[in-house]
């Protein structure tokens, strides 16, 4: 699943809307964001000096990692989210 930010005060209609096919189309490709990793980027930024919140955020990234039913996958994105929130990979 990918997540895609548009620009404040846009929203996917709009932003279709007002710009050529092809300029939407390289906006989606260029900015599109595997969900975990945006899930993980947006909740460290609450985290910043709070260890009790970045704990919350980390257990909230394990809950999606867990429900992964590729073992491989799930790997892959436990040393992904690890680097993002700074932790050894075996505190995720």
């Amino acid at each position: 699943v990918k997540v895609v930010l548009f620009p404040e005060g846009e929203d996917p209609d709009s932003f279709a809307r007002s710009r050529p096919s092809s300029e939407v189309e390289a906006f989606l490709r260029d900015t599109a964001k595997d969900f975990l990793v945006f899930k993980a980027e947006l909740l460290v930024q609450d985290t910043e000096g709070d260890p009790v919140r970045k704990a919350e955020a980390i257990h909230s990234i394990v809950e999606s990692i867990a429900v992964i039913p590729d073992h491989v996958l799930r790997s892959l994105y436990v040393q992904q989210c690890a680097r993002l929130l700074q932790i050894d990979e075996q505190a995720l």
